[in-house]
């Protein structure tokens, strides 16, 4: 007769069944045999419970680990994705950032050469009204004349006054000789529009150039502060 041994779960007990004692009636072999079907059965209850709860508790194990590496995964994916992408992108944008770049200076360099030929154009302007004005109406010059008389120093015994020449010629010509009762005097070093009044104590020279030069600079001042 071949016997079985059954594999006992670690941590399992097992009832010992005494047998029967010898010479015992038929009611007392009844009821060893129900105590050891009973015994036997609560062994293969508590055993069975025991690997039941086992495999529940292994593949529960498993699905929580599955579930927590899942989320895990995926949040540090999420993050390198992020990672990754803002380093692409910022890699990405260089190009145009330099583009940028090189199109800001073109364009402040652009700016700087308009700004520098609108100055030219104004000062090439100017000085064609200027002279286009003291030639058509030349007593404009006295005008000049008379405010750089206010700047000598008072009781002048000897003051004469040089002019340029074509200017000199065209007042000439409308009968004008002297500026508040001094004489007019032709000098072909002067500009259009210049003076220059000589006295015993001071000489006065009064340029059209230097105050065109100066309003000339306030203009390029407005026109820097307009491309700031």
């Amino acid at each position: 007769m071949s016997s079985k041994l059954r594999k006992m779960a670690p941590g399992a007990t097992r009832l010992y069944r005494f047998p029967p004692l010898l010479g015992q009636g038929d009611e007392q072999g009844e009821q060893a045999q129900f105590e050891f079907g009973y015994r036997q059965g609560v062994e293969q209850g508590v055993e069975q419970g025991y690997q039941d709860g086992l495999q529940q508790g292994r593949q529960s194990g498993h699905q929580e680990g599955v579930r927590q590496g899942h989320d895990e995964g995926y949040r540090m994916g999420l993050e390198e994705g992020r990672v990754q992408g803002s380093a692409r992108f910022e890699e990405a944008q260089r190009p145009f950032t330099a583009l940028q770049e090189q199109w800001g200076a073109l364009t402040q360099q652009r700016l700087r050469e308009q700004k520098e030929l609108l100055a030219q154009v104004v000062a090439q302007v100017a000085r064609r009204v200027i002279q286009a004005e003291y030639t058509l109406n030349p007593t404009q010059i006295l005008q000049q004349v008379e405010q750089a008389l206010t700047n000598l120093p008072p009781q002048q015994e000897a003051i004469t006054i040089y002019l340029n020449e074509g200017d000199w010629k065209r007042l000439a010509e409308l009968g004008m000789h002297d500026c508040q009762g001094w004489p007019l005097k032709a000098d072909s070093e002067l500009g259009v529009g210049d003076c220059r009044i000589e006295s015993s104590a001071a000489v006065i020279e009064a340029r059209t150039e230097e105050r065109l030069t100066a309003c000339l600079g306030e203009v390029e001042q407005i026109l820097v502060s307009d491309h700031a």
